[in-house]
């Protein structure tokens, strides 16, 4: 009787300890993942509608293309084009270039940020 608890309870010290472990790993993946996803917060792929004529769109999706990774642009034919797709979520912000005037028109579906980051990204585009 004696030995039958001795191996019961090495098994479950055994088990109990594993169980620990996989636990633990599990904590410390959980963290380096929330840590690893808070330390670049800002806006990836932001797709990002171009209206104007054929050579302002090139030109500005090649500005907006240098900023980096935190947009993807697209070009629309006109306006009403880009407010359906925006409408459709297809995009979150797009930019109107009509001369010397520019306007950026942003989804309220995203965060205030989309927005920020979406100006600073088309204020030297106007300048």
């Amino acid at each position: 009787m004696v030995q039958n608890f001795r191996s019961l309870a090495r098994s479950s010290l055994r088990r109990t300890a594993v169980i620990m472990a996989g636990v633990l790993a599990i904590e410390v993946e959980f963290i380096f993942s929330y840590v690893g996803g808070l330390s670049h917060p800002y806006p990836h792929g932001v797709p990002v509608g171009v209206v104007g004529s054929a050579s302002t769109q090139h030109a500005l999706i090649a500005t907006i293309q240098r900023q980096g990774s935190q947009f993807s642009p697209a070009s629309d034919p006109d306006s009403a084009s880009a407010l359906r797709a925006m409408a459709d979520h297809t995009i979150d912000a797009f930019v109107v270039v009509n001369g010397s005037k520019v306007d950026i028109v942003v989804s309220g579906s995203p965060s205030p940020v989309v927005a920020t980051v979406v100006e600073r990204a088309i204020d030297p585009v106007e300048k």
